[in-house]
């Protein structure tokens, strides 16, 4: 196999930092928050990293980002 081929793997953190991002943007420039991605595979896949993140970061007492990071999951639960 030739190692010149990039490895294109999206990885669940590129998925999870794009969202925070778009978030960020749009409350520093004092925009609403961007709604949840339209195509639903995203949005699963969005909304299962946002879960497993909010329960990480309970059990690590982090307990007001997890409660962000569920407040963005039931976002896009209820856009699914």
């Amino acid at each position: 196999m030739s190692s010149d081929i990039p490895d294109t793997t999206i990885d669940t953190d590129d998925v999870l930092f794009a969202d925070l991002v778009r978030l960020w943007a749009a409350r520093s420039r004092g925009l609403p928050r961007p709604a949840p991605p339209r195509d639903p595979a995203h949005a699963r896949i969005l909304l299962d990293v946002y879960e497993k993140r909010a329960e990480q970061f309970d059990a690590e007492g982090h307990h007001r980002a997890a409660g962000l990071y569920r407040e963005r999951a039931n976002e896009i639960h209820r856009s699914l």
